[in-house]
């Protein structure tokens, strides 16, 4: 009756102001069409995460998820369309708390335990329309380089060789491999990792794909179990810097649940071409453990920085433009005056390539190792098998104490790595050796922030390494005792202890068997965005194939 009503009186006032009931109908026409429209949008998207659950389904030979979660993804895709949102497939580490999901850290310590709450980048990505696919996989308690060192199994590369990868496989890099190989499979768009020594930039360079860590504090951690308060980041994985900048933008903020969580500075530098930036060469960062093939990458992304200028004018070399009413070929446009190159899209100035040094950065691991066990041993106390957690329940009589239960607990649900840790932590504790470790590490940490700092003062960005070489097959990585995980940490660890912001990008390939090599660049504190323009602007310059053999081999920056 009520549409009946309205109907009648929109045609009395239709044919008031010199209409006709034909106006009426063309407006039900396209309200048709818009609610087609809407309709198919709505198809689209619901698809697109049914998609990215068969991927999942799919790669589960991979062991990148612990749980899967897609009747959730499917519930949160109809509640984002609901509010206007386009939903778009995630993949969460399994040290993000997600509410009433399971949340184990790859432990058996947490094999039960589903926390009551959701922590806040997680809830602020869901908000904007993220579909959570999966908890995904990672070593024990983020202890690690590997993702090979979790309770439920290792997870294992995409780039790995199907048919033998239940006998061995590439390393996806960690702790954070999980989320990293459910973007480079393609059942997730974003994956959310944690980064504490380069826990997300290692796996992004091991898998090819763009890992940013943020400046420490514009994340909130509340909800991401802790392994080292002082440095934990939240961080992103995704396929392009500019995707990074896009969920970045969704997560940060301050938190009133995390006192340590800050807002990023609106008025921040950003920038559109590479002219003028000046980009750090660390001479401390070719050392002894860097392969031949990471070398070249990394001297290569200094080539294509520096070289914008020649490789501008060879993409545009087909193209004419017009100057002072005279038809000119683009060669010959740049080589008369800069207008001409400015009419031509772009700059034809590059950046500058400075050494620079960062002369503490030697004591990086060790000063790390001390400071991570501490917080280790302390935030580990938690876990008793009284409060929650794994129980023992053996009935020897080791456990009728409650710290024999206490150790059968932990001895029980922990690994090894874990459990040396909180032994080591404990050991740098002691009234007796406090003053000779921990604070002697302390302060080490300070210098290696004050030579960040001082480093970043003199350039924009420094440009770096994120690993020694190419992901490593598993076979070999145990076979070196893993020590190869410290060798990559030397790379990333010095930038959580200054809590600056890097962004691993990759950039070549190694030269047996093509698989690919990244590059990082570190930035100054809150210059998160800048350094997703500038890896922007370097992967262009790798899509334009700037980086040539005569480059690698002839420009040799240090």
């Amino acid at each position: 009756m009520t549409y009946k009503s309205n109907a009648v009186a929109k045609t009395r006032e239709a044919l008031k102001l010199g209409g006709s009931v034909g106006c009426i109908r063309g407006d039900c026409e396209s309200s048709e069409t818009a609610d087609k429209s809407r309709k198919a949008e709505r198809t689209h998207f619901m698809h697109k995460i049914e998609q990215a659950i068969a991927g999942a389904i799919r790669a589960r030979s991979h062991n990148a998820l612990i749980t899967e979660t897609f009747d959730l993804a499917r519930a949160q895709a109809r509640t984002a369309l609901d509010n206007g949102l386009q939903p778009f497939p995630v993949v969460i580490k399994d040290c993000f708390a997600l509410e009433s999901v399971p949340m184990t850290c790859a432990s058996r310590m947490l094999e039960s335990f589903t926390p009551p709450y959701t922590a806040t980048v997680v809830r602020r990505l869901i908000e904007n329309g993220a579909c959570v696919i999966g908890k995904a996989n990672l070593d024990e308690f983020c202890m690690g380089t590997s993702s090979a060192l979790g309770a439920f199994g290792p997870v294992k590369s995409g780039l790995s060789d199907e048919s033998s990868i239940n006998e061995d496989w590439l390393i996806p890099g960690g702790s954070s491999g999980g989320p990293a190989v459910a973007v480079q499979m393609g059942f997730a768009e974003m994956g959310l990792g944690s980064d504490t020594g380069g826990s997300t930039r290692n796996p992004a360079a091991f898998n090819g794909l763009v890992g940013l860590k943020p400046t420490y504090g514009i994340c909130s951690r509340f909800g991401l179990v802790p392994l080292v308060n002082s440095m934990d980041a939240p961080s992103i994985f995704a396929r392009t810097p500019e995707e990074c900048a896009r969920y970045l933008k969704m997560m940060l903020g301050v938190d009133p649940l995390d006192a340590t969580s800050l807002d990023l500075p609106r008025e921040r530098r950003r920038v559109e071409k590479l002219e003028g930036l000046r980009v750090g060469i660390p001479k401390e960062m070719h050392n002894d453990t860097l392969s031949s093939d990471a070398w070249a990458v990394w001297n290569a992304a200094a080539a294509a920085l520096e070289r914008a200028a020649e490789d501008l004018k060879r993409r545009k070399a087909m193209k004419e433009v017009v100057l002072d009413g005279e038809v000119l070929s683009a060669d010959h446009a740049i080589t008369l005056e800069p207008l001409a190159a400015e009419l031509l899209g772009g700059s034809i100035g590059g950046a500058r390539i400075e050494m620079v040094s960062l002369p503490y950065t030697k004591y990086s691991l060790i000063c790390y190792h001390v400071l991570a066990a501490v917080d280790v041993a302390s935030n580990m106390a938690r876990f008793d098998g009284i409060s929650f957690g794994h129980r023992s329940k053996s009935e020897d009589e080791s456990t009728s104490s409650t710290y024999g239960l206490l150790a059968a607990s932990r001895s029980e649900s922990l690994n090894e790595v874990v459990r040396g840790r909180i032994f080591a932590g404990n050991y740098y504790l002691m009234k007796e050796n406090r003053a000779k470790y921990y604070e002697q590490a302390l302060k080490v940490r300070r210098l290696i922030a004050d030579g960040m700092k001082k480093a970043l003062g003199e350039v924009d960005v420094l440009l770096t390494p994120v690993a020694c070489g190419p992901p490593p097959l598993y076979s070999d990585l145990s076979k070196g005792g893993f020590q190869r995980e410290d060798a990559d940490d030397f790379y990333t660890q010095p930038v959580n202890l200054a809590g600056n912001p890097a962004i691993s990008v990759p950039f070549g390939s190694s030269s047996e068997k093509g698989l690919p090599i990244g590059v990082q660049l570190i930035g100054a504190h809150f210059e998160d965005l800048l350094l997703t323009d500038i890896a922007r602007l370097l992967l262009e310059q790798k899509r334009y194939n700037v980086v040539t053999e005569d480059s690698i081999v002839v420009t040799c920056y240090w």
